[in-house]
């Protein structure tokens, strides 16, 4: 018994290079592969002194989201020892999983949460209102449920 079976190779893309951006003082900002000029595939980026800001994939230039465990993925860095202090800004860091900062909407009670001025070292700049509990909302659209 014979069976005839035909094979075509796989083509391998040609169009995908890969790809970084630098910040004004050299450091990588991003790198991942972009194929027809789209990202594609794992990305990175960094804050300016080369700490991961994020980490995820593209698919034609779109983010993949997995589904989310909501509990304990949201993570806010003061930096260099910094603390909180009623009436005075504090640059902060914040991640949440593989949302990418800039698709997060933030809030908090007791004060004020701004985008950074800084935005190639820090996320965003808190500013207490009054002394007490100061609570951090972050809020996204889960994308892989629609």
């Amino acid at each position: 018994m014979f069976a005839l079976i035909s094979c075509t190779p796989s083509q391998q893309r040609t169009d995908c290079v890969e790809s970084k951006t630098l910040h004004a003082n050299g450091a990588v900002a991003s790198a991942g592969k972009t194929c027809s000029g789209r990202k594609q595939g794992e990305w990175q980026e960094w804050y300016s002194d080369g700490t991961l800001k994020w980490k995820g994939s593209y698919t034609k230039d779109t983010v993949e989201y997995a589904p989310l465990d909501t509990a304990a993925l949201c993570q806010m860095t003061l930096l260099n020892g910094d603390s909180l202090h009623v009436g005075r800004s504090s640059n902060v860091r914040i991640r949440v999983g593989k949302i990418h900062p800039n698709e997060l909407l933030v809030a908090v009670t007791n004060g004020k949460i701004t985008v950074s001025d800084h935005e190639d070292l820090y996320d965003y700049q808190i500013l207490p209102g009054h002394a007490g509990e100061l609570k951090f909302f972050a809020f996204w659209r889960n994308r892989a449920t629609g």
